[in-house]
């Protein structure tokens, strides 16, 4: 079976060694099919920086994060309770495939958040190194005349131009649920692209 983790978190500032995961959102996806959608606001721990600036961003408050917002220990327990279902965290053969846009951004505030939460071990459920960033295949359908050139590689204006609806970013669950679309409709006009080619 095929297993994609989409990923989107939402932070108090852009370095993982210094700030937090304010929210989470994660969609699990078997041979295509959406298995579960989960999306939580984390309250950041203590020593975590806040910047007001990166807050302005997505719009998340301090008394959004008091009042719905778990720790990220809690947070990072519910992803694994999650995934637990899915993979097989014994098994080497048995990984998700990590997918998100701009994913190496995403990735270290979650690397972050699993070892604030005394574990190592994320990769018991990602295969490292097996990437799906839509961000730098939307730049290479760019390059091969697959989708017109952009004027920048947000995933709003990537959204637009492949004709899905770019309404909520800076939500992490709608943005992973742009991801998804975007990485879709990429996959479908590649495919398309090397139909016309046989013809």
């Amino acid at each position: 079976m095929n297993k994609v983790i989409y990923l989107d978190v939402e932070t108090s500032g852009t370095d993982p060694a210094r700030h937090s995961v304010v929210q989470v959102a994660w969609i699990t996806e078997i041979d295509d099919e959406v298995w579960s959608e989960n999306s939580l606001l984390v309250q950041p721990p203590l020593d975590a920086e806040i910047d007001p600036a990166a807050m302005a961003v997505h719009g998340i408050t301090q008394a959004d994060l008091n009042e719905r917002g778990v720790s990220v220990s809690r947070a990072v327990e519910a992803m694994k309770a999650d995934w637990d279902q899915v993979i097989d965290k014994w098994d080497r053969r048995d990984k998700a495939v990590l997918c998100a846009y701009n994913l190496r951004f995403d990735f270290e505030f979650l690397k972050a958040a699993f070892e604030h939460a005394g574990d190592r071990y994320l990769g018991s459920w990602i295969q490292f190194g097996r990437w799906l960033d839509p961000l730098y295949l939307a730049s290479f359908a760019q390059y091969t005349g697959v989708m017109a050139r952009t004027m920048d590689l947000k995933l709003t204006t990537i959204a637009e131009e492949l004709g899905i609806p770019a309404d909520y970013a800076h939500d992490a669950l709608a943005d992973i649920r742009m991801t998804r679309r975007v990485l879709r409709e990429l996959r479908v006009r590649f495919a398309t692209q090397g139909d016309d080619r046989d013809d």
